[in-house]
């Protein structure tokens, strides 16, 4: 950031206090955004030095047009092509709309229409907010990013509230944009699509304008799994996803203080580092959907994320799509430097998909080894001894039963799944030895 503009923000720290010496004390209660910046600044410090090798400044092109569409708004347009972003690559509606009916509605993805209705959607809008940070009534959005893909360049519209008294216009100048059938956000459904509903509603507007179809990268990212290492951040995604590290880009939380800045002086300077950090979070979006779409198909940028590929896999097996569910676990224990095929829950949904594709011997041979290990789950010892059973291998089914009944002898919580498998064995015998497993009375 600029260092006269760090100044002035230190300038206005230090007369806040003088004003307000017991300012420092009320920090956790009355957070102006101002009086934490020193903190802000040595947090940015400590980032930048722990940043690897890797990391990159993309460079983004200056507005193609700035414009006032209103009094008090400011609109701002840049057209980004392929390749101005890291991973930024034109991607269909079709490919954000499979993305969205492939994982489901317990994963943020809200549908308004039937899946017929968006079978000829228009261009996804990418949305992002930069706010006042204010809880309640008093979280502005002063900041609206829109990208969209048009004629195979991405176009982002930033519109800018210069005074306050102008929201409502800044609102409906978003409202045509917000209307797309298809609405893309990351934490959107917790934060950016509340705070507009509200302010529409708050401000006069009229009606918050529904969008057909929302879908929340940040809850995708969350059912595809955690990477050690990795949060589920913005920025850790893009590194995780996208293999880079942001530089010259500032802290979220460094937002407000310098929109109240701005306020104070009209210094449009000073908004330069919220402008980039929106922009770039609305182009990591459109970047992050192609990665998402290639990983929930097993495409060839999904190999080298074993774990997300899994995360996948646990998707389809719930929609029993098992199939896919397959073709996710097999590009990830294609990945050379993984252990995630070797984890426990790795190998029993394996079992699982195989069995419920009919490979029912592929199955039986996982389902083996776990329990030769000790560590098969409770509820598949019947299966293993009912394929053994029915692959004409009775002893095979018994020893299966048996081993089961003696791990789970002392468990309180598994008496039904016990006396399962104790009526299972007695025919076992009865039908191997004619002689029934006798069922011993506790002393």
């Amino acid at each position: 950031m600029d260092p006269k503009t760090i100044e002035r923000l230190r300038e206005i720290i230090a007369s806040i206090e003088k004003r307000s010496p017991t300012a420092g004390t009320r920090r956790d209660k009355e957070d102006t955004g101002l009086n934490q910046w020193a903190e802000l600044e040595h947090e940015a410090a400590q980032h930048a030095a722990c940043l690897p090798s890797g990391a990159v400044c993309p460079s983004f092109p200056c507005p193609t047009s700035v414009t006032a569409p209103a009094p008090g708004v400011k609109l701002l347009t840049y057209r980004l092509s392929p390749g101005d972003y890291p991973g930024l690559e034109d991607h269909s509606a079709d490919d954000v709309l499979n993305l969205l009916l492939d994982v489901g509605p317990s994963s943020g993805v809200r549908v308004s229409t039937t899946s017929r209705e968006l079978q000829a959607p228009g261009s996804p809008v990418f949305l992002d907010l930069e706010t006042t940070a204010l809880g309640g009534a008093g979280n502005l959005p002063f900041l609206a990013g829109l990208g969209y893909w048009s004629e195979g360049k991405f176009v982002v519209k930033q519109f800018l509230l210069e005074q306050r008294s102008a929201e409502v216009s800044m609102l409906e100048n978003l409202t045509p944009d917000l209307r797309s059938s298809l609405l893309v956000t990351f934490n959107g459904k917790c934060f950016d699509v509340p705070v507009l509903r509200d302010r529409f509603v708050l401000s006069g507007a009229g009606p918050f304008p529904v969008p057909g179809a929302h879908l929340d990268l940040y809850s995708v990212a969350r059912r595809l799994g955690r990477k050690p290492g990795y949060t589920w951040s913005l920025g850790q995604c893009e590194a995780r996803y996208l293999g880079f590290y942001r530089t010259g880009d500032i802290s979220s939380r460094a937002v407000p203080a310098l929109y109240f800045m701005y306020e104070r002086e009209r210094d449009e300077s000073i908004l330069s580092p919220v402008l980039r950090h929106n922009l770039m979070d609305v182009a990591a979006m459109a970047s992050l959907v192609g990665v998402f779409c290639d990983i929930m198909r097993a495409g060839p940028r999904s190999v080298s994320h074993p774990e997300a590929l899994f995360g996948a896999a646990r998707i389809h097996a719930a929609f029993k799509r098992y199939d896919r569910a397959k073709a996710c676990l097999e590009a990830a224990l294609a990945y050379p430097f993984s252990t995630i095929g070797s984890t426990l829950e790795f190998r029993h949904l394996l079992a699982d998909v195989l069995w419920k594709l009919g490979e029912k011997q592929s199955a039986a041979g996982i389902m083996e080894n776990l329990m030769r290990d000790g560590c098969l789950d409770k509820h598949r010892y019947a299966r293993l001894s009912s394929y053994y059973e029915s692959s004409g291998e009775p002893r095979k089914a018994l020893d299966v039963l048996e081993f089961a009944l003696d791990k789970l002898a002392q468990s309180v919580d598994d008496g039904k799944i016990v006396e399962s498998l104790r009526r299972k064995a007695s025919r076992l015998r009865k039908r191997l030895y004619g002689i029934p497993l006798r069922r011993v009375s506790p002393e």
